[in-house]
């Protein structure tokens, strides 16, 4: 935590503030490791301060052992402000894009400074590239999060209805170690599996059905997003075209994510294939996003994508073809960059068999 921190006073004098202050759950946790709720953190040049009330200081305590805390005796704005003072902090930095408008205006106002900036992705820069640790964390959320769907896949049968398929993943990671599902899980059967980011309805299985998964479990704080669409008992020669096209464009995409190259090659790659394929219209979305504390955050994955690729750097590969009026294949797998490359931290598809499921078996 004490490297995040200077990395973050390197940030902030970059930028050329004295102080930064942030309300935002997730960057507090990633900063100091602190999991409690309302809390405030304070970083200047020489100071820092974790502004938690009663209800979470004794947890703090426990959680973040020696770090600087803080009480917080009404707005926590006011304690970050005595410090700045103290300090003769000319400028204090608030992470905007993480505050409602008049949360924004409120502090601004309660801090003394000559002046208050509005900061935007100031710490998801530092997020961006993960440690050892972190990519560990991540890919034990996608273990967990495959084997959840090799357990229910065998529970699969006509019948059995998108919500009862949404039941059975979620017990089903809780079993295999995660802590839930990283997000509201999309199981879409039939034409449903068209919508990108469609909710589970009581729509049943039958026979030949078609039906998209896109999941994800929580991990000690790290998140995993995936997407597989299986075939109940049998899969049309239609599907079998359009799952080898998309499987095929995510390996073109992998192939090229490389460190130093642009970000927005990893979604050239994909679309150039589907298109040269005559699928261009059916794929509708960028080919991936970052995945860590948040299920979606930097770096962005698509076309202008304007970051280049860094060691570290987590990301979803997830091209996808829809149709409306019978369905859709998206196949997400998560990579890690590193020195030579991208490496895969879920286990991912080699073909359509292994996607047909036996009813029962």
């Amino acid at each position: 935590m004490n490297r995040r921190i200077d990395l973050l006073r390197t940030e902030m004098a970059a930028a050329g503030i004295g102080a930064f202050f942030t309300c935002f759950e997730v960057n507090i946790q990633y900063l100091t490791g602190f999991t409690g709720e309302d809390a405030g953190l304070y970083v200047s040049r020489d100071e820092v301060r974790l502004i938690v009330d009663s209800r979470f200081k004794e947890q703090a305590a426990e959680s973040v052992p020696g770090f600087p805390l803080l009480p917080r005796n009404g707005e926590y704005g006011k304690m970050a402000d005595e410090l700045s003072s103290a300090a003769g902090v000319r400028e204090i930095g608030l992470e905007a894009d993480r505050m409602c408008h008049r949360d924004f205006s409120r502090f601004s106002g309660l801090f003394k400074a000559d002046s208050v900036r509005p900061l935007e992705g100031f710490v998801e820069k530092l997020r961006m590239r993960k440690d050892a640790g972190e990519v560990a964390l991540i890919g034990k959320a996608c273990s967990v999060a495959m084997d959840a769907l090799d357990d229910v896949r065998r529970s699969l049968r006509p019948g059995v209805t998108e919500k009862d398929a949404a039941d059975m993943m979620e017990a089903a990671i809780r079993r295999r170690g995660g802590a839930k599902s990283a997000f509201d899980m999309s199981v879409l059967a039939k034409k449903r599996s068209a919508q990108p980011h469609g909710r589970p309805s009581d729509a049943a299985l039958a026979d030949g059905d078609i039906l998209l998964i896109d999941f994800g479990a929580l991990v000690d704080s790290y998140m995993s997003d995936l997407t597989r669409v299986l075939f109940i008992n049998r899969i049309d020669p239609f599907w079998k075209e359009v799952f080898d096209v998309v499987l095929t464009a995510q390996a073109r995409a992998i192939e090229a994510a490389l460190p130093g190259k642009p970000l927005s090659d990893v979604d050239r790659a994909a679309r150039e294939y589907i298109e040269s394929r005559g699928f261009g219209s059916a794929f509708t979305h960028a080919v991936g996003h970052g995945v860590g504390r948040e299920i979606h955050e930097r770096p962005a994955v698509g076309a202008r994508s304007r970051d280049l690729m860094e060691p570290g750097m987590v990301f979803t590969v997830e091209p996808g073809l829809y149709f409306a009026d019978r369905g859709g294949v998206r196949i997400e797998d998560m990579v890690v960059i590193e020195e030579r490359g991208a490496r895969a931290l879920s286990r991912r598809e080699t073909g359509f068999e292994r996607a047909v499921v036996r009813a029962g078996g």
